[in-house]
């Protein structure tokens, strides 16, 4: 009900990751006797537990990883590899054939005996709850439900029958070399499809023999609803892996040799981690089947709440965890795969935030991989609905990109590489465009601010300021129910889809999201509902926005967010149950109470042949459209319609002892069997009272779009009604809670306390012109007997004694006399003062300062590298994690053409066509940087004895206080990159004699120039000298003729 519920025929099976790995504790540093917690939605298959447990399993006392998916098909896979790990070494089966298992169409016969004996065991401890946690595998891998084991053990089961059976069945991964490995990739992928083992390598075809090998069951079996093989087409699996050391050699053949090569290593090497890690107890693995947004929340825990929260769509199950099972109540990192795509950020923010850990080193990811904007530059204000940073000041939570304009992922080169290979939207869906997002709170990364404890103090806003943002978010979330501007959008759509066609809303995401909003700002909340309210109901532009106005009230009381008028009193006293009391005499749920509730549940059966309209088509031809259920008095024209619904195949009992419940008899068979379609969702009780009973339908309808109006206008009609029957008919119930719901039962994990400061001293958000962000207050008071020392018994304060200076990122400091005041903000500002206001009775001072916006001067500039002490670790917040000794070096006997290019791609838009005086400190040492790879590789030549190891940096007049010696290029995987491993040199006298019989080397070197009237602001690279120089300039860099080095200015810093 918390997404969009889809006809589900059209079903893909993502086996196999399609994005190369990563590292979900890259931007993470804790102590090292911690349990680290890790959240994984979406998680796919095992690559990223994988990879993470391998960069991070000798740093923590624990990794605990909890992984959700909505395949159990995924999961089952998943967890056979890692069951099957945990073996002692000598029952272990072969690393080749755990290999073939989990990536080949075809295994051998030895592969086969392997997989059977490994299913073997597995159904046998998995009876239960109890016999599985009591067995070798629960000391590792735990199920958070009774129903995600029994689901997973379904998948194992149809896997010994297939074996039994003999039953047979007939995006960029090489970066930094993207354009090379178009030329390879390719081949590979034609090579996997034709003889089902990747790449078609000879070494493990000759294995099969010449049978061609057995079907394998981890491939073949699948959550498909018709039962039939369902990988997805683009499945390849060495797009799993970090395979850019591959493109070194320019023969073909060893290229497509290398590829499958790195990919088995790195494989080996991950699953041999994970082992080693398990075996010494440092990772723990809880698994959860379902849909992840209801999953969040019901870790969330929220006990006044009466959110029904399935499984999943499409499944009757109620979502209940394990009772006392010690789930976490805070994750150290949460990853959400692309999930973004498929069910809304602003769904997605509401379910994490709230579980996300408040310390400094506490991520969020978020990937986007579906164009989501016309314009990529777009693509934050198109996925938040409004203006970012506004959104982001409201919430306390932003990319680090955005704030500090620097990020360690090399993005944008899926746009590039469309642009050159001439890509279009033919296909009518979305293009791709890869966008990772490390998320975290916006003050974290200012020291002050942590160490005072304000990175979560909530901001007062103005009520009407605030129903502005979220009425004008509400409108852009639902924009496709503007009439005015439906054809435009409907053309748009056909010539150039975007990610919001999908149209993955509900009301109840705004609803979530205005729950997030309420824990976030300090405001009227009754005053702003009251007014949000009023603009939604008299809304003239959203027509087709009115008919959904009841299910909005109803999960507005659901949720517990807000309650109008009728929801505020007794259903019974209201004028209207008198008036219509005879007519409704058949719905006992509203007379027959002791109390009626104020929302019920709407449950309707669909006759079976009325769905044939998808199941007698290709699912191919059906898609996954959209499904709503509506209620319509014939007579009045009333109509309400109800996107937040269940359905589910099977039959309905009358529960005992209960008139207004039922059970369910869920038909797994689906699709493929032969039960009714049962579907439902809330509505207000008041809904039924308005117009004539007797003339009250509901229908079963398909969303209306361009696509479903082409594929079943002809069959459903105009309104695309699959089915429709009287309320009062015998197919209708009226429910007070969904079928097979006891209670709402959220007791399974520990009450939340969300850590933030609610004015402890005035702290205020404004918004300016368009309700934008525009400055924040913050209200210090100084003590009395430091005002006495410092202006004497009888003088009084005013604004013009105290000196204000910017100190940080996210803070400002009063001085008066010898004492000083630190004010600290929640968001980066401008770090000038816009207005300073004092108050002598209680000697405080009001500081204003303007928001800081990523095209101003201010914020985190000039600290885009900001170090934070977090526990006894040293965190470099803005930037993510290298262990040198994991990476793999770059040869320098290769031809470095693909370099320029490379670096290229690192300039935004906005940097490209600047000249060069007027180009910023930032930029300026993005091409410095870029000088130094093509420098250290001898480009343009290429030429490993033109080679240059040192570097100084020099002020004008050639005065040097700096050295950088560079000791090999590395591919760094994880920001799709490389890095240089270096070393920096700060120069004193001692050191400069130091290097005397060095001189020969130090004089072939590239001098970059310093402006002299600032400072290099270095001391994060000097914290680290090898890894952050390193990782930053694998992160940032920009070509540049090796010619025009002399032209750059470092001048990134502070003035003196």
């Amino acid at each position: 009900m918390l997404i969009p519920f889809r006809s589900n025929l059209r079903y893909w099976f993502y086996a196999i990751g399609n994005t190369p790995a990563v590292n979900f504790l890259r931007d993470t540093r804790l102590d090292k006797d911690e349990k680290v917690r890790i959240l994984c939605l979406g998680c796919g298959d095992a690559r990223g537990v994988l990879y993470t447990t391998w960069s991070n399993h000798d740093l923590y006392k624990e990794l605990a990883f909890t992984v959700c998916d909505l395949d159990a098909a995924v999961l089952a896979r998943n967890i056979l590899l890692f069951a099957t790990l945990l073996a002692d070494k000598e029952s272990a089966m072969p690393m080749q054939s755990l290999w073939n298992i989990y990536y080949h169409f075809y295994i051998t016969k030895k592969d086969e005996t392997y997989l059977l004996s490994s299913t073997a065991k597995l159904l046998e401890v998995s009876n239960t709850l109890e016999q599985w946690s009591s067995s070798a595998y629960g000391k590792i891998i735990r199920f958070s439900s009774l129903f995600s084991l029994q689901k997973i053990r379904a998948v194992w089961q149809a896997y010994s029958d297939m074996m039994k059976m003999k039953g047979k069945l007939k995006q960029n991964h090489a970066a930094p070399r993207e354009i090379e490995s178009l030329e390879i990739l390719p081949d590979v992928f034609r090579r996997y499809w034709t003889t089902g083992v990747v790449g078609g390598n000879k070494k493990d075809l000759e294995e099969l023999g010449a049978s061609k090998g057995i079907i394998n069951p981890l491939l073949a079996v699948s959550s498909a609803p018709d039962g039939k093989f369902a990988v997805h087409y683009g499945t390849d699996p060495v797009m799993s892996f970090h395979i850019a050391e591959a493109f070194e050699t320019q023969d073909e053949a060893s290229r497509l040799q290398r590829v499958v090569e790195l990919a088995k290593e790195q494989f080996q090497k991950w699953c041999q981690a994970w082992a080693e890690a398990a075996e010494a107890r440092r990772v723990l693995l809880t698994v959860h089947y379902g849909d992840a947004i209801a999953f969040c929340h019901r870790l969330q825990n929220k006990s006044e709440s009466q959110i029904p929260l399935f499984v999943h769509p499409w499944a009757s199950e109620q979502l209940l965890l394990v009772d006392g099972m010690d789930l976490p109540a805070k994750f150290d990192a949460i990853d959400t795969s692309n999930l973004v795509d498929w069910v809304g950020l602003l769904a997605l923010l509401p379910a994490t935030i709230p579980i996300l850990d408040t310390r400094p080193s506490a991520v969020l990811y978020t990937e986007v991989l579906l164009q989501a904007a016309p314009k990529t530059s777009e693509t934050l204000k198109e996925i938040l609905c409004f203006e970012p940073t506004t959104i982001f000041n409201i919430l306390g939570i932003a990319p680090v990109g955005y704030l500090t304009r620097v990020t360690s992922d090399m993005s944008g080169r899926d746009h590039v590489l469309e642009e050159l290979l001439g890509l279009g939207t033919a296909s009518g869906r979305p293009p791709q465009f890869l966008m990772r997002m490390s998320w975290k709170y916006a003050a974290s990364g200012d020291a002050r601010v942590v160490r005072a404890d304000q990175v979560h103090t909530v901001p007062k806003i103005k009520a009407s300021g605030l129903v502005d943002v979220l009425f004008e978010m509400y409108q852009k979330m639902f924009v496709h129910e503007n009439w005015g501007i439906l054809s435009g959008l409907f053309a748009r759509q056909m010539r150039n889809p975007i990610s919001s066609d999908l149209r993955v809303y509900p009301r109840a995401s705004f609803v979530l999201f205005l729950g997030l909003v309420k824990l976030t700002v300090d405001t009227d909340w009754e005053q702003s509902m009251n007014l949000l309210w009023y603009k939604i109901e008299r809304d003239g532009k959203m027509h087709l926005g009115s008919n959904q106005n009841q299910e909005l009230l109803c999960w507005l009381h659901l949720a517990r967010i807000w309650d109008s008028q009728v929801f505020q009193q007794p259903l019974r006293s209201h004028r209207a149950f008198q008036e219509f009391k005879p007519s409704w005499s058949r719905l006992p749920i509203l007379f027959e109470q002791p109390a009626t509730p104020h929302v019920v549940y709407v449950v309707m059966t669909v006759p079976r042949k009325r769905i044939d309209v998808f199941s007698s088509r290709a699912p191919d031809n059906v898609g996954t459209p959209g499904l709503h259920m509506t209620i319509h008095d014939k007579s009045s024209q009333h109509l309400n319609i109800f996107f937040a619904m269940n359905g589910f195949f099977g039959k309905l009992h009358p529960s005992e002892g209960d008139p207004f419940s039922c059970r369910a008899e869920y038909d797994r068979k689906g699709w493929i069997g032969s039960s009714d379609l049962i579907v439902t969702c809330a509505i207000p009780s008041f809904a039924l009272l308005i117009g004539d009973p007797r003339n009250s339908w509901v229908k079963l309808e398909v969303n209306v779009s361009p696509v479903t109006m082409m594929q079943f206008i002809s069959v459903l009609g105009p309104t695309l009604t699959i089915y429709e029957t009287k309320l009062r008919d015998d197919g209708v119930r009226i429910l007070s809670s969904p079928p097979s719901f006891a209670n709402n039962g959220y007791n399974e994990v520990p009450n939340l306390s969300q850590h933030v400061i609610r004015n402890e001293s005035l702290y205020s958000l404004r918004l300016g012109p368009k309700n934008v962000a525009k400055e924040v207050t913050r209200r210090v008071a100084f003590e009395k007997d430091v005002l006495q020392d410092a202006l004497g018994a009888n003088v009084p304060l005013t604004s013009a004694q105290i000196a204000v200076d910017r100190a940080s990122p996210c803070a400002m400091k009063l001085s008066l006399g010898s004492t000083t005041l630190g004010v600290n903000f929640h968001y980066p500002v401008l770090g000038k003062v816009s207005n300073l206001r004092t108050e002598r009775q209680n000697f405080s001072v009001e500081v204003t300062s303007p928001i800081h916006f990523p095209s101003e001067h201010g914020g985190y500039d000039p600290w885009h590298f900001p170090t934070i002490v977090s526990g006894q670790q040293v965190l470099q917040w803005g930037l993510s994690n290298i262990d040198l000794e994991k990476l793999h070096p770059v040869s320098l006997e290769q031809d470095f053409s693909w370099l320029a290019l490379h670096f290229g791609m690192s300039a935004s838009a906005e940097e490209q066509p600047m000249k060069p005086d007027r180009k910023s400190a930032l930029l300026q040492l993005k091409e410095s940087i870029s000088l130094m790879f093509q420098a250290y590789v001898g480009f343009p030549s290429s030429s490993p004895s033109r080679s240059v190891k040192a570097f100084t940096l020099v002020d004008e007049n050639e005065d040097s206080d700096t050295i950088i010696i560079a000791r090999r290029l590395l591919y760094n995987p994880d920001s799709a990159s490389i890095t240089l491993d270096a070393f920096l040199v700060c120069l004193n006298k001692a050191r400069v004699i130091e290097t005397v019989p060095y001189q020969n080397i130090l004089r072939r070197h590239y001098a970059f120039l310093l402006d002299p009237k600032r400072r290099f602001y270095g001391s994060t690279y000097c914290l680290h000298s090898r890894s952050v120089v390193g990782r930053t300039i694998g992160s940032t860099g920009r070509a540049a003729p090796t010619s025009q080095a002399s032209e750059y200015r470092c001048r990134q810093g502070m003035k003196d």
